[in-house]
């Protein structure tokens, strides 16, 4: 005859995993490079950027973007860069498909205070400057 172990409330909660929803997936930064500016892209970097940038980004990507908005902006948060301080412009290919005025963009760090610059669209980060040099907007 088997004893039954009597409840004691005192058994630790074991947290049931639930998939998480479309909605909660969404919060997850996406990143596409498909509007770069040909003069701040991947060729611009070395072997070095290149491989700090997208360890970068692979840590961004595991974070929600309520995660990301709350963190430092020397870390993997962002600072927004007002539109009017790129020394380049946005990409016309970009703004043709947008078509709402862009006031601000944001910049992500990587390699210590390089930067990496775009713009949220819903879940979707689009690249369009690896600021490598320190020359894709004023300081």
């Amino acid at each position: 005859m088997s004893k039954k172990r009597k409840k004691t409330g005192l058994e630790p909660a074991i947290p049931k995993r639930k998939n998480p929803t479309k909605t909660e997936q969404s919060n997850f930064p996406i990143f596409s490079f498909r509007f770069i500016h040909k003069d701040y892209c991947l060729e611009q970097c070395s072997n070095e950027e290149k491989k700090m940038l997208i360890e970068q980004i692979v840590k961004i990507s595991k974070l929600s973007w309520i995660e990301l908005t709350l963190s430092h902006r020397h870390g993997v948060g962002s600072e927004k860069i007002e539109n009017r301080s790129l020394i380049n412009k946005i990409p016309k290919s970009f703004i043709d498909v947008e078509k709402e005025p862009i006031k601000f963009l944001l910049a992500f760090r990587f390699d210590g205070l390089k930067s990496f610059v775009g713009y949220r669209l819903e879940n979707v980060f689009y690249i369009f400057f690896i600021d490598n040099k320190f020359s894709a907007y004023k300081h």
